[in-house]
């Protein structure tokens, strides 16, 4: 059982958490806008396809950091050579 002080320390680890998703979300609205499907882009299933494609480069391209991105690397999903444009439209969904 906790203590007072430590559900208290619980309890604003979660409020903090809460407020800084809700900042992200606030900061990342309109970034995708233009996208085909900017809309959908951080929904649940987005996050899963993405951590799912960080796990898949990192067994396909080990020694790359995620995205891997050169002129041997292609999308691991259809297969066809990564350019800078589509590498620019990767690494966006990467930064803060």
């Amino acid at each position: 059982m906790l203590d007072s002080a430590a559900t208290e320390r619980v309890n604003e680890a979660i409020q903090k958490t809460i407020a800084y998703q809700q900042a992200a979300k606030v900061a990342a609205r309109g970034r995708f806008e233009q996208d085909p499907v900017g809309e959908s882009v951080g929904s649940e299933a987005w996050r899963t396809l993405f951590e799912s494609a960080r796990k898949f480069s990192a067994e396909v391209y080990p020694d790359v950091p995620f995205p891997a991105i050169g002129v041997d690397e292609v999308c691991l999903l259809c297969q066809q050579p990564l350019d800078q444009l589509l590498a620019i439209a990767v690494t966006r969904g990467l930064k803060p």
